[in-house]
This record gives structure tokens, sequence and C-alpha cells, in this order.
């Protein structure tokens, strides 16, 4: 099982985090975070990532026989993602749409359940897409890391760029941080939510992995790690024996909440040579899962991921507070 071709989207516009900081009259803030702009949205980000994804795979719209696509922020009660980017993309008819959220771990999810319906033989390829805009209350922590941007995988049985190795996964009904309909992201206890969710429920997925797959984790030359806050992963990274290969944009970017598995995976291939393997790890509320991939050919998506991060445009906090409608216009 590959993955034959992949796509990112990034807003350009960015605010530091130091200009967040300072119209709330804090010192310090490293760093940044994307901010969609007045016509970017979820379901705008997620179609020009999935076009750029079929585009790198070589993979015209009427070959996919599904669709999954993943959000946290799509912002309806009812709609569907996975059909506006159908219609945009010209995919409609004989394909498979199949909505997942709730959870950044849905992404993870979503692959599992795409390897599946190939491997059985239903379809041919099929397209793994994920997109938000995450919310945040202002001056609160969580807008210090809530970003933006979308990206997606074109997964097939034939040869690829990657080949997807093995998976591992661990359930448990631990909740984490949440967010009402409606609301904004809220977490009770932050210390205790990694210590004994993330840092509990990541162990067991990579171990599972390891165990069905006979990898050891020093066989990975990059981990990229997916969870509503982005330095979660930094923090787990020694206690896996990961220390120093955890690659992440969330300094560049913020978090993009689904899509940011999805954009870290994307930047660590475009850095990745032939036969390197990277490990893949999601946690959300719900639990974890771990992949194992290899890479088999240098092959890049335009634009790039780091051409995406380096392309910006800086604006201040009352900017950032209208493109994000929290001033009303």
């Amino acid at each position: 099982m590959s993955v034959v071709g992949y796509g990112a989207a990034i807003p350009r516009k960015r605010i530091s985090l130091a200009e967040i900081n300072r119209a709330w009259g804090r010192a310090g803030g490293r760093g940044e975070r994307a901010v969609a702009a007045s016509d970017e949205d979820v379901v705008t980000l997620s179609v020009t990532a999935a076009r750029r994804a079929l585009a790198h795979a070589k993979i015209p719209p009427t070959e996919l026989g599904a669709i999954y696509a993943c959000s946290v922020s799509l912002g309806y009660g009812e709609h569907t993602l996975a059909g506006s980017v159908a219609l945009a993309l010209g995919a409609e008819g004989p394909v498979t749409l199949c909505d997942l959220g709730l959870s950044t771990r849905s992404v993870t999810s979503a692959i599992q359940c795409c390897v599946d319906a190939i491997r059985s033989g239903r379809i041919v390829y099929g397209l793994v897409v994920a997109g938000d805009v995450l919310p945040a209350k202002p001056g609160s922590e969580s807008e210090l890391s809530s970003g933006a941007g979308a990206a997606a995988l074109v997964l097939g049985s034939g040869p690829g760029v990657a080949e997807l190795e093995g998976f591992g996964s661990h359930a448990e009904g631990f909740i984490g941080r949440y967010r009402p309909e409606g609301d904004f992201p809220q977490m009770d206890d932050e210390r205790f939510v990694f210590q004994q969710g993330v840092a509990v429920h990541v162990a067991h997925a990579l171990r599972r992995l390891l165990e069905r797959t006979g990898l050891k984790t020093d066989a990975f030359a990059r981990a990229v790690f997916g969870a509503p806050e982005p330095r979660w992963g930094a923090r787990v990274a020694p206690k896996l024996g990961l220390s120093e290969r955890v690659f992440t944009l969330s300094g560049e970017i913020g978090s993009a909440g689904c899509a940011m598995l999805l954009l870290d995976l994307i930047g660590a291939l475009e850095q990745s040579q032939p036969n390197e393997k990277i490990l893949v790890i999601s946690w959300g509320p719900g639990g974890s899962d771990a992949l194992a991939l290899t890479v088999r050919e240098r092959s890049l998506s335009l634009p790039t991921v780091a051409e995406q991060v380096a392309h910006k445009e800086l604006i201040t906090y009352p900017e950032y507070l209208r493109a994000m409608r929290l001033l009303g216009g």
C-alpha cells in the first residue's frame, strides 16, 4: 500500500506570537501561526490541498473510489466536507464519501479506512484530506497555537512515493481537550492530560506497531506527531526514544488541527531520501494510532510545504481579529 501523491495548502497570512502577546500586555513569544484570509475556510483550503495531491499523483479525480475528509472545525452541525471536496474536484458519482471529525486522531482513522477499502478490492485509489481553521478565545493560551491549513494524500495499491508498512492502535475513552459546539477549546488540566492520556496512549500504540512490523525505534529517521497541542510531540519524544527526530511545522504555522499530522508528514517527506523510514503518530480524544512509512521516491508536490511556509504576510492583531470574524466584520 502506497502514498501515490500528496498536496498541502497553508494560508499566506501569519501573525507572530509576539504580536499576540503584545496586544494583551504580555512579553515574549517566538514563532508564528497561520491565519485564514477572508476568502479562505476549511472547504477552500481542503479543495486546494486535494487538487495538488491529485496533480502530484497524476490521477484524474474520476479514478477516486473514495474520499475521506477530516476536520474538527468545519463549523456545521450537519454538513459534508467530503461532499464539498468531491463537487469541487468533479469526483461525484460512484464514489464513497466519508466525513470524520471530533478528534485530531480522525486523520489516521481515515488512512486506515482507506487502506482497508483498497486492500479489499472495493476501490483502486482513495483520497484522505484534512483541513482546519481552528478557533481560539482571544487572550487564551490556545490563541498562541491555533492555526490553519489543509493537506491531502492519494493512496493506492501500486508503487508510490512512500510505502505504508503497518499500523498500531490504542483506543481509550479518555477525553483530554474538548470543545462544546459553538464554543472555544477547553482543557481542565493540561499536565494531567499529557501524563495520563497522551504519554500513555502513544506508548501503547507505538509498541503495537513495533510488535506487528518487527521494527525498532532507531529504524526511523524522522517522526511526526499529531495532537491538539503542538508542543506535546516534543515532550513525548524522549519517552519514546525519539529525541531530536520529531519534525514539525508548528513553530511556523501553529497547529492546523487534523491537517497538522499530514502537513508535518509532507514536510518530512520533502526532506527524506529513498529507503528512509518515517514514524507517524496521532493522538486525540479516543486514543492513539501509529503507522510506519518507507520512502520509495523523493518526489515533491508543488508548491512545496517549505515554499508555502516561507511565502507569508505578517498581519497585526486587529487584522487577525477581523480575519477570524471576532470583530464582527
